[in-house]
């Protein structure tokens, strides 16, 4: 494998599910994603991420701060590559995407992701997603999160309303730390979350009026100067058209064997 700088692994990490391949399976449902495991996509110096490139596009999230770089594991997610973020201030961004869904269309944001954060850490971290990055409120953004409910670490999804209200839903099953699978249905009028190919969440019933002027990982979308940093590895993330079942399943199970036990 063949990670960014010409630097290159031979053989392949644990949990490398060769077989599927993402932007054949999903085809025109996939708007972007990142994999940390994707051959060149991984622009690093010395473990510090500088850009990591789109698997669909080649569109770029990018970190020109050393400061604010995550730091790229070979071997640091079941064996193989992940990118982690101190939950400080590292992100990686991309301003104007082209490709996420605005309005109220609806849209997936999937999540490979390590938690390291414990409950006794309460503040709010933001996996990724976008939005206006302007400053001007969260109820402009869809984006995945860890928080902490009644003491316990969830997993929860956040969505801009058209009445410019944010309305968030948290997983109340699955203690969110270590490895976890996080898949985000944002609907026309509705809005579900499922952690690890569990049962969803009950539906968060909101009409999103997204915009889509920042993209961010590891960080919040929506205010000109980053908050709520996220503490952990993120292996993959994808934003999708909503997916029929066997899409779903077929990316899940790659995902499952990536995430190991």
């Amino acid at each position: 494998m063949r990670l960014g700088l010409g630097l290159s692994l031979t053989g392949m990490p644990a949990g490398d599910s060769a077989s599927y391949d993402a932007v054949t399976a999903l085809g025109s449902d996939l708007f972007e994603g990142w994999e940390a495991w994707r051959a060149g996509t991984v622009t690093q110096v010395g473990g510090l991420v500088s850009a990591w490139a789109g698997i669909k596009t080649g569109a770029q999230v990018t970190q020109g701060t050393g400061g604010l770089q995550p730091v790229f594991s070979a071997n640091g997610f079941n064996g193989g590559p992940v990118l982690t973020f101190d939950g400080i201030d590292d992100y990686l961004a991309l301003a104007n995407p082209s490709f996420p869904p605005t309005g109220s269309t609806p849209c997936e944001i999937w999540a490979l992701v390590d938690s390291t954060a414990v409950a006794a850490a309460t503040a709010t971290g933001v996996i990724g997603g976008y939005g206006a990055g302007t400053g001007s409120g969260p109820a402009t953004g869809r984006y995945v999160t860890r928080s902490v409910l009644n003491g316990v670490s969830r997993g929860g999804v956040s969505v801009g309303s058209s009445t410019a209200t944010l309305s968030s839903v948290r997983d109340e099953t699955v203690v969110f730390e270590g490895r976890h699978i996080v898949r985000a249905q944002i609907g026309a009028a509705q809005t579900v979350l499922t952690i690890d190919g569990s049962s969803p969440t009950a539906p968060l019933e909101v009409v999103p009026g997204s915009v889509a002027t920042m993209l961010r990982i590891g960080a919040h979308p929506t205010p000109a100067v980053p908050t709520n940093p996220f503490k952990g590895g993120i292996a993959a993330i994808y934003f999708t058209a909503p997916l029929s079942a066997a899409k779903a399943n077929a990316l899940r199970a790659d995902l499952l064997q990536r995430k190991g036990s």
